[in-house]
């Protein structure tokens, strides 16, 4: 048996994600919200960004 924490398909459950699912709720038709890796700057980590875009 697998465990959910092994697969690296699995979800990791963020308070950004979380965010995400609560707006797909709630935006219009064809908006959509997705959690997406922003690359390194300079003197910056990659950090996830919220990105909020009509299809």
């Amino acid at each position: 048996m697998t465990d959910a924490m092994s697969t690296p398909e699995a979800p990791i459950s963020t308070p950004l994600r979380r965010l995400a699912g609560r707006l797909r709720g709630c935006l219009p038709p064809h908006w959509q919200a997705e959690v997406v890796d922003v690359p390194a700057r300079l003197r910056e980590a990659a950090q996830p960004t919220l990105r909020i875009r009509t299809a």
